[in-house]
């Protein structure tokens, strides 16, 4: 037998080639009469290599090779027939000849066997690399278009085969280039073979390029040092076919993760940069070639790169997605306390970690002769960690080829420890670029899946001898007591606590009968309850509350929450088990809560809400055909300043001994309450008619206003009081309302009196609301006015000032009146933001009149001088109207003067500090002192329009001068309100009084009448214009407006202060 034949090493096989190549390269050069030979000897050697290459190692696609080998035959086979035309024709250069097309057959031959290689060797579609390759073509092949194309389709010079045949060699080229950058992307190891075999297909698009451009300019020579160039590609493609590494490039490469990295970047920065760089090369130029290729191939790269990075973006998104569920898996799986927790979690966070589409299976608990997939996965991966079947590679096992269908399988294995078998597995299909993409995070999350499970199983294991130690300690040392009770209720074990409890030692409760330690009351319950445990005769519980007999004579109770268990199968108890808590205390603390629940604090009086229950039951039982009920509402009228004159102290004891006064006329039946603050209740019930009621609201009032001795001093107090009945209330909240309504309307009466409910009182509240409501609307409306009255010299009739009045422009009720309004307004407190646009609307009329008024009077509220930051808003007023200080009077009231309050003192003094005049509206009609006028920095008098009317009466006049003399001695301004007829006019400036104003001189006109009044030299009414006195002495009053014109009655023409304080002395 004849032994086969040595192989010669791969090396020096490779060392032979390169050889040989040399000396034929070196042949080539040095013999221009051998370059045929030399020529084809080249590409012989380099078929003969790769046909040697693809029968040595045997690749799975040995055609892609022999493909190659093709091509590179077409070569000899060209420069065969090159040569042969040259002999015959004699020519230098025949372009084109017969061997142009035999060269060109080369070029579909590499493609075809790159397209091979990139179908064997790319098993999973990655639409990225794709987009990759087409990107990387379309630039280089724009620049081919461009620079090698183009001129020479464009050259009319050259006949039209020529130029057909020079360009049909770059567009090989690019078909070549492009089958190449798809191998290139197609993913797996960048092997030696690889490298050698692009390197040469890079090498033929340069050279070919360059041949073209030179047969294009018609300098081409043969035999030059470009076809080494040519040559150098054949080698590298030898080289790359002997390689050993040549088989990878048709095997199938597993699957890696799309990755754009730095080289690949480059290629496709580079690639989406030629269209502007061929047309910045243009612009320089100044040509115009190609646009419409150039716009083309910008659109197209724009649309691909525009795909890819939507992509990435999705792929992007994917991945924040699955960090998200991983996060809110780690902190689930961090807050679960047991394996079943984790078990949980884990199966949860699984699908949410993979989201859909991905169809999986799981197992956790080392069910490995389980049917299902995972339980057929872990049997399968004993042994190894993650791992990525490819179906397309045969890895995907029989048992889950029909679960996992057409798609590859990862298998995630779970560990409890590194060197330890799976007791679980996740199982995963889909294709390998999914499975690759939530790999990692599956292992992540396997990571802490297994750290939380072995965590929750050492918490268990600590929980678990801790429970036993403490189990230990806990007969002996609890503070509850725990008795074992045989089948005769007899006591078989005590703890030492029972000592505690009852104060008698565990062995002498030891053999006592429970009937003996149970309290009397009680026995019969317990026994009831044992008889309930021993039939339900398993492990649950049986909780009561009980009281047992203590030590000590007579015996103590203590009160104990009693849970008792049936543990009479257990090997080590064998008896009913009682364990027993003490809760006296708790008890005595939860009856005293209820207790504080329901009654006042202070005072012990039944509170609003035990007073509202009892009401409900009162009215329940009349229902039912008990007696009468009735509840009276009691309120202190002078509680505040008790309290802000002698302290809180001090209220509190008057709140206490006025709830024993209220008590004191309360029958034993009935209830008396407090409310809250200084609110009391009385409820009567079965009462004997309206006459005991009333008599029981003297009584109160009669009470309360004794003086009251407290520590800090004698204090006399009074109170009002409201009575309804059920007669008039059909529930509980109506006869508390209807009690409420008296109680306000007793106060609105005055101090020290009682008032009954009655019907009308529902329906002027309602009023009143309805009124509350529309000045709220009419505020937001817009619905108020001004209207200003001239204040005129009484002499001259010239005007020194205006007074700012306030109207109601309802629009349905026409013109309401300030008397109706106002006390509401008060009462509410609207009066804080009406008074406020008064003021500012006011100034801002007064600056419209561009100087022509010297004053305006603005009345300002009591209410709104008590306020904190009066000052600073009259002067944000002024300043926003623009108006000086000085033209502003503010109008007050005599009687908060007369409170002589201190942030009332401190207002005046800051609004006279900023040079605004003040003055007293409705000077005389209070309580007048004197002394107030030189304590406050007031500047005008206003005598009230009561003592202007009665000058014609006896002694009125005398008062009138009175006044004159005081305001001329104290150096105040004087204004007469209210002047209607002419003699009072004649006998106020016979007074001395210089200024007044009233119907006489003008009615209030409207903001855009005052510049026409003010330009009239003098308001002295004319003769023809007096109406003729009455036989009484006086004069006609002006007819009443219609409804809803915007003009003043006698009635009516109120300042604005009537809108800011109660009217004194109004006609």
């Amino acid at each position: 037998m004849v032994p086969p034949a040595r192989r010669l090493p791969l090396r020096a096989l490779a060392a032979v080639y390169g050889t040989a190549w040399a000396l034929l390269a070196a042949g080539y050069v040095a013999v221009p009469a051998a370059q045929a030979w030399c020529s084809a000897g080249i590409s012989v050697t380099a078929t003969a290599a790769v046909l040697h290459g693809a029968r040595r190692h045997r690749p799975r696609a040995a055609a892609a090779w022999h493909l190659l080998a093709a091509a590179l035959l077409t070569f000899v086979v060209g420069d065969s027939t090159y040569s042969l035309v040259v002999a015959l024709t004699g020519a230098q250069n025949p372009f084109p000849s017969v061997a142009d097309p035999v060269y060109l057959l080369t070029y579909p031959l590499l493609a075809a066997s790159l397209a091979t290689m990139r179908r064997r060797r790319e098993v999973h579609h990655d639409r990225g690399a794709l987009l990759d390759a087409l990107c990387v073509t379309l630039g280089l092949g724009l620049v081919a278009w461009t620079y090698v194309v183009t001129p020479t389709v464009v050259d009319a010079s050259a006949p039209l085969l020529q130029r057909v045949v020079s360009s049909a060699y770059p567009l090989g080229d690019v078909l070549c280039l492009a089958m190449l950058a798809r191998l290139l992307s197609s993913g797996g190891r960048r092997s030696r073979s690889l490298v050698l075999l692009a390197a040469g297909a890079v090498l033929l698009l340069l050279v070919d390029v360059v041949y073209a451009l030179l047969q294009l300019q018609g300098t081409w020579v043969e035999g030059g040092g470009l076809n080494l160039v040519w040559f150098a590609c054949y080698a590298l493609w030898g080289l790359a076919a002997l390689d050993p590494s040549m088989r990878e490039l048709t095997e199938p490469q597993p699957a890696a993760p799309p990755r754009l990295r730095g080289l690949r970047l480059a290629a496709l920065a580079g690639a989406s940069l030629v269209a502007p760089a061929i047309l910045l090369q243009h612009a320089v130029a100044g040509s115009e070639r190609d646009l419409a290729v150039i716009a083309v191939s910008s659109g197209a790269l724009f649309v691909v790169v525009l795909v890819r990075l939507a992509d990435l973006v999705g792929a992007q998104q994917a991945s924040v997605e699955r960090e998200v569920a991983l996060r809110g898996a780690a902190a689930e799986l961090a807050a679960a306390t047991t394996t079943e927790d984790v078990r949980a979690t884990a199966l949860r966070a699984v699908p949410a970690v993979l989201g859909p589409g991905l169809r999986h299976d799981v197992v956790l608990d080392g069910a490995a002769g389980g049917a299902g997939p995972a339980a057929v996965a872990l049997r399968r991966c004993a042994d190894g960690g993650t791992r990525l079947l490819e179906r397309s590679r045969g890895e995907v096992p029989v048992d889950l080829v029909h679960w996992a269908g057409a798609r590859d399988v990862l298998l995630v294995p779970v560990r409890p420890r590194p060197d330890a078998a799976p007791d679980g597995v996740v199982v995963v299909a889909g294709t390998s670029l999914e499975l690759l993409a939530v790999q990692e995070a599956l292992q992540t999350l396997v990571a802490q899946v297994v750290l939380a499970h072995v965590r929750a199983g050492l918490d268990a294991a600590l929980v678990a001898r801790r429970s036993e130690e403490r189990f230990r300690a806990l007969v002996q040392n609890t503070s509850d007591v725990i008795l074992v009770l045989d089948e005769a209720e007899r006591v078989r074990f005590a703890t030492p606590s029972v000592a505690r409890l009852l104060g008698w030692p565990p062995e002498e409760v030891e053999g006592c009968d429970l009937r003996a330690l149970v309290h009397p009351d009680d026995v019969e319950r317990v026994l009831a309850l044992l008889v309930r445990v021993r039939a339900a005769a398993g492990p649950g519980t049986h909780t009561a509350d009980l009281r047992l007999l203590g030590s000590g004579s007579p015996a103590r109770a203590v009160e104990v929450e009693a849970v008792m268990s049936d543990l009479r199968g257990e090997e080590v108890v064998r008896g009913l088990v009682l364990t027993l808590r003490d809760v006296t205390e708790r008890r005595t603390l939860e009856r005293e809560l209820a207790h504080r629940a329901f009654h006042d604090g202070l005072t012990g009086l039944a509170n609003r809400v035990l007073f509202n229950e009892r009401v409900a039951q009162a009215l329940a039982r009349r229902s039912r055909g008990g007696g009468a009920v009735s509840v009276l509402f009691c309120d202190l009228d002078d509680f505040k300043e008790v309290n802000d004159t002698l302290g809180h102290g001090a209220g509190d004891d008057l709140i206490v001994q006025v709830s024993r006064r209220v008590e004191g006329v309360a029958r034993a039946g009935d209830t008396a309450a407090r409310l809250g603050g200084d609110e009391f209740a009385l409820l009567l019930e079965d009462v004997e008619g309206p006459e005991h009621v009333d008599g029981v609201a003297a009584r109160l009032v009669a009470a309360l206003s004794a003086p009251f001795e407290l520590a800090a001093g004698t204090v006399s107090v009074s109170g009002s009081v409201g009575i309804a009945s059920d007669r008039d209330a059909g529930d509980v909240g109506e006869l508390l309302r209807q009690a409420d309504l008296a109680l306000y309307a007793a106060k609105e009466e005055g101090k020290r009196r009682w008032r009954r409910f009655e019907p009308l009182l529902q329906t002027s509240m309602t009023e009143r609301l309805e009124t509350r409501a529309d000045l709220e609307a009419g505020l937001a409306t817009g619905q108020f006015h001004l209207v200003h009255q001239p204040v005129v010299e009484t002499g001259t009739g010239r005007v020194v000032a205006l007074e700012a009045l306030l109207r109601w422009q309802h629009p349905e009720r026409g013109l309401v009146g300030p008397d109706e309004f106002l006390p509401v307004a008060e009462a509410t407190g609207l009066i804080v933001p009406l008074g406020r646009w008064a003021l500012q609307q006011a100034l801002r009329e007064l600056a419209s009149w561009d100087g022509a008024a010297p004053r305006l009077h603005v009345n300002v509220s009591a209410v709104q001088m008590r306020l904190p930051g009066v000052v600073d808003e009259v002067r944000d007023a002024l300043a926003a109207a623009g108006v000086a200080p000085g033209r502003l009077v503010v109008e007050l009231t005599e009687s908060l003067l007369l409170e002589d309050d201190r942030v009332v003192r401190d207002a005046l003094a800051g609004l006279k500090g900023m040079g605004v005049h003040l003055a007293i509206d409705d000077f005389g009609t209070g309580y007048s002192s004197l002394g107030y006028l030189r304590s406050f920095p007031v500047d005008i008098l206003k005598i009230d329009k009561s003592f202007v009317r009665g000058l014609d009466e006896p002694g009125q006049e005398a008062l009138v001068d009175a006044i004159v003399r005081i305001a001329r001695t104290l150096d105040l301004e004087l204004v007469a309100e209210g002047v209607e007829r002419e003699d009072q006019r004649t006998a106020l400036d016979r007074l001395g009084c210089t200024h007044a104003q009233g119907w006489l001189f003008s009615s209030p006109v409207p903001a855009a009448a005052v510049p026409a009044l003010l330009a009239r030299p003098d308001l002295l009414p004319r003769p023809e214009l007096v109406a003729p006195a009455h036989p009484d002495g006086s004069s006609p009053r002006p007819p009443l407006p219609r409804r809803g014109v915007a003009t003043t009655s006698p009635r009516d023409d109120r300042p604005l202060a009537v809108a800011l304080a109660p009217d004194r002395g109004a006609p």
